[in-house]
Formats: structure tokens, C-alpha cells, sequence
């Protein structure tokens, strides 16, 4: 039997009161060194009085609507149309849920050099989207979260 991982999403969220929240935002890069476009979410993680909102890249699998048409062997996006809604555990499981450490355990645990402007923009990055996933779920829910992958 195929263990159901949209379920372990959902109920994380049902478990900590959580709700989750995806909007289109666009098509396009989402790293600023990206080739590849994909489908940019605005999502929104509300428990209580706390929220976190921030983009996500939908992975390019489940960007855009396609279509094959009949002149053409090769399918085309039909631009400005969505294609897989982000489920909530498409968004949990690519979330930070451990501490990054300092800037330099961060780049011997990644392999980035010290000296790396991108690689310091990456972990200022990676640490303020741990600051608020503690900040949302706090210790108690972080053995939950980090069982999604």
C-alpha cells in the first residue's frame, strides 16, 4: 500500500490548528540565477494571532496548465494559468525545520564557500524562514513537522 503523503499534510494542519492558504501569484524564475519558470504561490500559514506568508516555486512538474495542440507533437503552456494548486504538504516538506547554525556551519553543511555573497543571501534567507516556522509552531510541533518529507 502507497503511503499517503497528502494526508500527512492535512492532518499537521488539523493537528496544530493551522490554516493554509495559496495564491496565484505568477509564472517566471524564482530564484533570481533561475532559468526555468514555474508557478510562484503566495502562501499563508496562520495558527492563532500568528501568520507566515511567503512565495513558493511550485516544482516545475506541477507548473502551468499544457496542452498538446493538434498541428504539434510538442506540448505548449497556455500562459497565465496555474497549473497544480500547492498542496500543504507540497509546502511543509520543503520548509526549514531545522536551525541553520551559524553562517559558517551553515556552508560546511551545505558545501558553500565562506566568501559567497549568494551563499550568505541563501542563509539569511534560509535562517528568517526558521525564525518564523519556530515562531508559528514553536518546539512542541517541530518533531510533526520534521517527520514530513
Amino acid at each position: 500500500m502507497d503511503y499517503d503523503y497528502e494526508k500527512q499534510g492535512r492532518d499537521f494542519l488539523e493537528e496544530t490548528g493551522t490554516e493554509f492558504l495559496a495564491e496565484y501569484v505568477r509564472y517566471g524564475p524564482h530564484f533570481n540565477d533561475e532559468i526555468v519558470s514555474r508557478d510562484i504561490w503566495r502562501i499563508n500559514l496562520s495558527r492563532g494571532s500568528r501568520s507566515y506568508t511567503f512565495l513558493f516555486g511550485q516544482s516545475t512538474d506541477k507548473s502551468g496548465v499544457w496542452v498538446q495542440p493538434l498541428t504539434t507533437n510538442q506540448k505548449v503552456r497556455i500562459p497565465g494559468k496555474p497549473g497544480k494548486r500547492p498542496t500543504p504538504y507540497d509546502v511543509l516538506a520543503c520548509l526549514s525545520k531545522y536551525e541553520p547554525g551559524t553562517f559558517k556551519e551553515f556552508c560546511g553543511e551545505m558545501g558553500y564557500d565562506t566568501d559567497s555573497i549568494k551563499a550568505r543571501e541563501l542563509y539569511i534567507l534560509v535562517m528568517d524562514e526558521w525564525i518564523n516556522v519556530q515562531r508559528l509552531w514553536g518546539d512542541e510541533h517541530m518533531k510533526l513537522l520534521r517527520e514530513i518529507q
